[in-house]
């Protein structure tokens, strides 16, 4: 760790294409190893969380509960905490990126109409308790954040390498967390790889025909994930004229997640309450029915509504600026972003993809009938 150094936009950008390159090759070279190479994922991801966890908590001096859990800081200057703490809630919500990242493997998962649900339900509760623990622990380690550790580019590395009274120590625990986040990008770059073939075979994409092949030795869609790969590669590049621009692009991400969500709770819901949803396929005579689980009755509309006030509201401030004195390089372009594509879609739909596009696919044949 050199504390006077700054990395540059064009630095960045080699160290995410680095970043992508191994993630491509884990995916389609390694494919078949994934599996196994999760379960080591899992391993360092419980035994980083121990080390950070153990080592701040012993090193560090403590704070007072009080400190903690009453001090509140307001560092975008916006007129009311409670503003303040809406517009900040965009970025802790970002830590959901991927939580279904488990639906759309579906296809490659034994029973996943038990296992799939499952794991989404307890990988958010076990990690959002980790995370909770961690946060606490490092707010009663972090002590009085000076003015240079709040203006970093990533704020938690000085403050790291402080508690921890070297900067060893400090990057040993910086490392656990690059390395994790390698694997997070791992994983989701392979759900993104199947979401993106499955909208092509819905044939709902330009070039879907090509896109819709899959690769007869690895059995897994890699001309989607070489697309979906290059992609972030070429957004990457954005960041060395622009690092808002390149923040804007993520913000637009956050947005577009929340809005489908929205989109597929206010079905759900829409389908709760006219009754349209029965409980065994082979006696129901009600146009859908459930899998093996849900949650019946009152409690899951109640659940379905406060889902959708959660969402509404961070769809909302997820396109906010960070800072209330705004300028043209700090806005959050987010929105016009937003318009943009939803613009595009529209128009490609209407003038070309409606020859093609039927909805999604309910029944597909034998995977052979996709191979290349």
């Amino acid at each position: 760790m050199v504390p006077d150094y700054s990395p540059t936009g064009w630095q960045e950008t080699l160290f995410m294409w680095a970043y992508l390159a191994l993630v491509l090759f884990f995916n389609s070279v390694l494919s078949k190893a994934l599996p196994a190479i999760e379960i080591g994922i899992l391993i360092i991801h419980i035994l980083g969380f121990f080390a950070i966890f153990i080592s701040i908590l012993y090193l560090a001096p403590k704070a007072t509960a009080a400190d903690v859990f009453t001090i509140f800081n307001n560092g975008g200057g916006w007129p009311s905490q409670g503003l303040s703490f809406f517009v900040g809630l965009a970025g802790v919500a970002a830590a959901f990126i991927g939580a279904d990242a488990a639906v759309h493997m579906s296809e490659e998962i034994r029973r996943a109409s038990i296992n799939v649900p499952r794991s989404m339900v307890f990988s958010t509760f076990f990690n959002g308790m980790m995370a909770l623990a961690l946060i606490i622990a490092f707010l009663f380690s972090a002590g009085t954040i000076s003015e240079d550790e709040a203006e970093a580019i990533f704020p938690y590395i000085p403050i790291l390498a402080r508690v921890m009274g070297s900067n060893t120590g400090a990057a040993i625990l910086i490392s656990l967390i690059i390395v994790l986040q390698f694997c997070a990008c791992l994983t989701t770059t392979a759900t993104a790889s199947r979401m993106l073939w499955a909208f092509a075979r819905d044939r709902g994409l330009p070039g879907w025909q090509q896109l819709i092949k899959i690769d007869a030795r690895s059995t897994i869609p890699l001309r989607c994930l070489i697309v979906g790969v290059t992609l972030a590669a070429l957004f990457a590049l954005i960041n060395i004229g622009s690092s808002a621009v390149f923040n804007d692009i993520i913000s637009l991400g956050l947005g577009s997640l929340s809005g489908t969500y929205i989109l597929s709770c206010s079905l759900l819901l829409y389908r709760r309450v006219r009754g349209e949803i029965g409980e065994e396929r082979a006696l129901s005579q009600k146009p859908f029915t459930w899998g093996p689980w849900h949650i019946k009755g009152g409690l899951g509309i109640v659940i379905n509504i406060c889902a959708l006030m959660y969402l509404s509201i961070l769809f909302f401030f997820g396109f906010w600026p960070s800072m209330a004195a705004v300028e043209a390089a700090t806005m959050n372009y987010g929105s016009l972003l937003f318009g943009a594509a939803l613009i595009w879609s529209i128009a490609y739909y209407i003038i070309w993809a409606h020859k093609s596009y039927r909805g999604p696919v309910r029944e597909v044949g034998a995977l052979t009938s996709y191979r290349n």
